[in-house]
């Protein structure tokens, strides 16, 4: 139908507008099977849509029985009387033209694109189970009555579509009769293996098969995936069910749950982690909640006593959660290896990226389908996809500069640990080589690495330490492993603390490891690597907070070098398109600001500009400075910092000049305040010297603290992965759940 034919065709059989003239209709469909318009009054503001369903696809322009129109339209009106607030309302369904006139859903946003962009809906795992609970079981045979439904089942035998289904879900991702599934390069073999020749699973897929074609449980959707579901802070709409019929209630409730596991999957492998806490919680919440509404649901729509026997209703829950995760698992796989792939998937340019998806979303789709009666909740799915991940190694040091490669900062490989040496970099890019723990102390102590990489180093030393003990008796090797450990957590006295977390944790999986004749190095170096993916992912978060401080085209001050959250800001500031100048203080007298810093903002393409540190007052004077940040090598709980010395006297200008201050990082539970944070008094003779010649005269002495203090008055904002704090909010950063940093 023309444009034309559609507006005369409204105008003719519904009172919805006055006035033809003020009228405007578009075309706002973009699926490959019907013609959606929009209508709007110009001046009134009303509007409503009009669904046109032709005898043909658009996309192949093979036919397609335009009953579907029918069904939809009536499915629409049964799951809206089910769940009035969550459904598009019909007002009017003509079956010879095949059109549904409907309400305007264009308030809300469609699902699976607000759920890439991070976009937060509080009430959105509360709507999404209410109404699967709320919709699937009313039409069952333990609550419809018997003949209604079975008529109900006649209207609603549905070929075409449920052909579709039957081909794109169940048959093709596992056997590719028509060579329609479309592969990512590299993942050929992967596939083969795993699904084209994986015969107990394809046993698994033809019993859900099986189970789709011949079990008429109740109405459902049939394709209710994050595209047929609209959200906004008032809830959410349903729409396009126009592959509804009478089958297998879990359908629905899979296809939702797998829905959700896209974005997350999508944000786990570019690196985007705060959208990934979001993404696990919104699964985890709407996977226990349905599982709890469902029960009530059966409570409250279940009235025939006989239905009510407790073990029965026990199994038909369990079988329907089982059926649920298993469904789950077919959409998982099915838009991963066919040719009808989601925005989630396709979106992801990146080839290792892509290829990294598409492992993880195969091996948790296999696992949901061959273990769904295992699973009874979202964490056990959470669990899941962390253990995939750690399987698949996933790095947060992706898109990092040269300087925070793991491999760069400290690795262990062999009976040595390479470190690079930062005193000479980026002059000359050579490693330390490190072939006992106390060479790793001394490469902390001498500076070879600073900032963050000492935390790293630590654990890397820990597994050398393992390594060095191998043929040591268990008891003597453990008092070896204890003496590592200590004199490793306390290389630098001020940071000790935090080294004593990450060498603590080796020692006990050392201990664990000897106690049950195991090697204890691949663990220690396995959790070292999760330790750096935890701080990643974790200053990635700070990043995301730190980028919406920062003004579009402004300048920012730095202070020696922040590791970690240098690399999380430039991450931020490239994903969200912010661009900014950078000013970089030299911080003497290992110039960290100007090697380390600089060459990470250089090396990502920021404007960067380096000053001595003697220079910060006249450009904070001259109005060349919007906002001075500096991690922190401790920021106790009442807001004050203790980070390289020169700190103090910048925080002291900005306050002066009355630009903020923000510090970056996580608070360290316990310190108090900077009574409690001793302070390392380094070799004088290094600020004697600038790269490792002096131009002091003889007789010349040096003064040397590592770090200053830096109170709270003097400081705007504590940027942490959970919020941005003011310093006497600080504390109650610990009363939301904790995480495990280090």
């Amino acid at each position: 139908m023309k444009k034309e034919e559609i507006l005369d065709f409204v105008f003719e059989n519904l009172d919805f507008f006055k006035d033809k003239d003020q009228v405007h209709i578009e075309e706002i469909g973009d699926g490959n099977i019907n013609y959606v318009y929009r209508l709007v009054d110009s001046k009134t503001e009303k509007s409503l849509v009009v669904k046109y369903s032709d005898h043909l696809l658009r996309s192949s322009q093979r036919p397609l029985d335009r009953r579907r129109s029918e069904i939809e339209a009536q499915a629409l009106k049964i799951k809206r009387a089910l769940a009035p607030s969550m459904v598009a309302e019909v007002y009017l369904y003509d079956k010879a033209r095949s059109l549904i006139v409907m309400e305007d859903i264009s308030a809300y946003k469609n699902l699976r694109y607000q759920l890439l962009k991070g976009e937060v809906y509080p009430r959105l795992a509360e709507d999404l189970s209410d109404f699967l609970a709320q919709t699937l079981l009313p039409s069952s045979d333990l609550v419809a009555d018997r003949r209604e439904k079975k008529e109900a089942m006649g209207f609603f035998i549905n070929p075409d579509l449920c052909d579709i289904s039957e081909d794109l879900v169940f048959t093709e991702p596992y056997y590719n009769y028509k060579n329609r599934n479309i592969l990512t390069p590299g993942i050929e073999e992967f596939v083969r293996k795993n699904l084209y020749e994986n015969t107990s699973l394809q046993a698994e897929v033809l019993r859900l098969k099986n189970k789709f074609q011949n079990y008429s449980q109740g109405l459902i959707h049939g394709d209710l995936h994050t595209g047929s579901i609209f959200v906004n802070h008032q809830g959410i709409k349903v729409i396009d069910p126009e592959f509804a019929f009478y089958g297998p209630l879990g359908y629905d409730i899979g296809n939702v749950w797998g829905n959700l596991v896209f974005p997350l999957v999508n944000h786990l492998v570019s690196g985007h982690c705060k959208l990934v806490d979001q993404d696990k919680l919104l699964l985890e919440d709407t996977i226990n909640k349905t599982i709890e509404k469902l029960a009530i649901a059966y409570d409250k729509y279940v009235v025939f006593p006989y239905f009510k026997n407790p073990i029965f209703r026990e199994k038909y829950l369990k079988d329907l959660v089982a059926d649920s995760f298993a469904f789950a698992g077919l959409e998982i796989i099915r838009r991963t290896v066919g040719d009808s792939k989601t925005i989630d998937i396709s979106m992801v340019e990146d080839p290792e990226d892509r290829l990294a998806m598409d492992h993880l979303l195969i091996n948790i789709g296999i696992y949901l389908i061959t273990n769904s009666h295992k699973l009874e909740s979202g964490s056990q799915v959470l669990e899941l996809i962390e253990e995939e991940c750690d399987k698949k190694m996933i790095r947060y040091d992706k898109n990092m500069p040269f300087l925070l490669k793991y491999e760069n900062v400290a690795w262990y490989e062999n009976g040595k640990v390479t470190i690079l040496d930062r005193r000479i970099y980026p002059k000359e890019v050579k490693f330390v080589i490190c072939k006992s723990y106390t060479d790793v102390i001394d490469a902390i102590k001498n500076m070879v690495t600073q900032s963050a990489g000492p935390y790293t180093a630590v654990g890397m030393a820990m597994a050398l330490a393992a390594y060095e003990s191998r043929n040591m008796a268990n008891e003597k090797r453990i008092r070896f492993l204890e003496d590592a450990e200590y004199a490793l957590s306390h290389a630098r006295p001020t940071t000790a603390f935090r080294y004593g977390k990450i060498t603590s944790r080796a020692l006990k999986i050392a201990k664990d490891a000897i106690k049950h004749d195991l090697d204890p190095v691949p663990l220690i170096v396995e959790d070292t690597i999760a330790s750096l993916n935890r701080r990643y992912k974790t200053m990635q978060m700070v990043g995301d907070n730190l980028i919406k401080l920062i003004p579009e085209n402004g300048t920012i001050l730095t202070q020696c070098y922040g590791e970690t959250i240098v690399g999380a800001l430039i991450v931020a500031a490239k994903r969200e398109k912010k661009k900014f100048k950078v000013l970089c203080a030299e911080t003497r007298p290992f110039l960290q600001g100007a090697r380390l810093t600089a060459s990470c903002f250089a090396e990502s393409g920021f404007d960067t500009t380096v000053i001595t540190d003697n220079m910060a007052a006249d450009v904070m004077s001259k109005g060349m400075v919007d906002l001075f940040t500096s991690a922190a090598d401790t920021i106790t709980e009442d807001g004050s910092v203790v980070n390289k010395v020169g700190t103090y006297q910048l925080a002291l200008l900005s306050k002066f000049f009355k630009i903020p201050y923000f510090v970056t990082g996580i608070p360290d539970k316990g310190v108090k305040n900077l009574d409690q944070v001793p302070i390392e008094m380094r070799d004088p003779e290094e600020v004697l010297k600038i790269q490792g010649e002096k131009h002091s005269q003889l007789g010349v002495k040096g003064y040397y603290p590592a770090f200053d203090k830096t109170p709270a008055d003097l400081v705007r904002a504590i940027v942490t992965d959970k919020d941005i704090y003011k310093p006497e909010m600080l504390k109650t950063y610990f009363d939301q759940t904790e995480k495990d940093f280090y």
